[in-house]
């Protein structure tokens, strides 16, 4: 036990040299302690990876059960991993660490990777990554039913591989299916299957669209009035939500943005997608502009990192999405007593939304708005037309000229 526990410092000490906010020190001290009760109540003398990997198991029971805060099983995880490093005579990193325990066979893994490549020739990194995950989850139900080779798979595979994962899309299989018939054409123009994705993956229903809204005017005025600028968390955060309402970036794209990023000799943005890659070039409006300068003058801390959006705690490091962007909005959603539910939509995306529908408000052409708003497809910006309620009004038909009876009940 005076091995782990020695460890145990030497982890502290390893966070303390970061630096991290006391009240995370304590947090990560916390773990440690448990960590090492486990150990002692398991007759472990020493915390390896197996160890580790049992522990977290142990850890990921209570996860489910209800037992234990997602947030605390993460840290929890991250303890047990640098703990499982200072002992086996690795050295302490702190980074983003993949906890991906489940790997494809090594020819499966070569395929999925010839298909990484030919999907990011026309898609977005996002969508590919979609794709992939549906694609990987067919794969290992293939390597599970006993088939080694893609060119020993059959529709038939195909089809039990869809009714058991049917389930798990209780809001329909469209997503799914259309990656899978990416996947058989990818494999069909390879030559390495001939299974028909059109004859055996068709899908008569029309994929369902739920309108998700945007925030009325009172609302993002109630939103912004919520905000305390008097401190330099509320001047990070009014500077965050006024870039979003302003220019309709992404989540992603507001908390990626860099210093250099914005010209302010010319009033402008050049933010590069991360969704799309593309780089779009945006005006910055003078009250998005104050408020930005307002916060890096006088509220970001001191730090050598190139992006403008930083956590006030130490480490101050870059805030990321699409959590930042989650916490911030629903946080003044709650302060400023506008209701939030689970799936109403009215998340950090919203924002973006409305500004698509102020746009088309104004009456720029719908594909000046797609534009602006750097989407590949004008397809993607008609549904701002949906939310403008007073435009469609306009266009809704006179009925007054068609005669109408009423029929009593018999």
């Amino acid at each position: 036990m005076q091995e782990i526990i020695k460890a145990s410092g030497d982890v502290l000490e390893f966070l303390k040299s970061i630096p991290l906010s006391n009240s995370t020190i304590r947090g990560y001290n916390r773990w440690l302690r448990r960590i090492a009760a486990h150990c002692e109540s398991s007759g472990i003398t020493k915390f390896t990876d197996k160890e580790a990997d049992l522990f977290i198991k142990s850890q990921s029971l209570c996860l489910e059960n209800g037992e234990l805060h997602p947030q605390d099983f993460r840290a929890q995880r991250k303890t047990a991993a640098l703990l499982a490093d200072q002992m086996q005579g690795r050295k302490l990193v702190w980074a983003i660490k993949s906890y991906q325990q489940k790997k494809l066979s090594e020819s499966f893994e070569d395929v999925l990777a010839a298909f990484r490549i030919h999907l990011s020739q026309s898609l977005s990194s996002g969508t590919v990554r979609i794709i992939l995950s549906a694609v990987r989850q067919l794969l290992f139900f293939l390597e599970y039913s006993g088939v080694q080779k893609l060119n020993q798979f059959t529709a038939e595979n195909v089809k039990l591989f869809l009714v058991s994962s049917a389930p798990r899309y209780p809001s329909g299989m469209t997503n799914l299916i259309s990656s899978i018939k990416k996947f058989l054409s990818f494999l069909n123009d390879t030559g390495v299957s001939n299974i028909s994705a059109e004859q055996h993956l068709s899908n008569p229903a029309s994929r369902r669209k739920k309108l998700l809204p945007c925030f009325a005017d009172d609302e993002v005025n109630d939103i912004f009035s919520a905000v305390d600028t008097s401190t330099a968390l509320g001047r990070r955060d009014y500077a965050i939500l006024k870039l979003a309402i302003g220019t309709g970036l992404r989540n992603s794209d507001v908390f990626a943005l860099k210093l250099q990023d914005i010209d302010w000799r010319k009033n402008g943005i050049n933010a590069l997608q991360s969704k799309t890659n593309v780089l779009i070039q945006l005006p910055l409006q003078a009250d998005v502009g104050n408020a930005i300068a307002e916060y890096i003058l006088n509220a970001r801390p001191e730090s050598d990192s190139p992006y403008i959006f930083l956590r006030t705690v130490k480490p101050h490091v870059r805030l990321t999405a699409p959590q930042a962007g989650r916490n911030i909005i629903v946080k003044y959603l709650k302060i400023s007593g506008i209701s939030n539910e689970p799936w109403d939509g009215k998340k950090f995306h919203a924002l973006r939304r409305t500004t698509g529908t102020r746009l088309v408000k104004a009456g720029i052409p719908i594909e000046s708005v797609s534009e602006i708003l750097g989407q590949k497809s004008v397809e993607s910006a008609k549904s701002y037309i949906a939310l403008d309620n007073d435009s469609l009004r306009v266009c809704c038909l006179d009925i007054s000229e068609y005669a109408t009876k009423k029929e009593g009940l018999s």
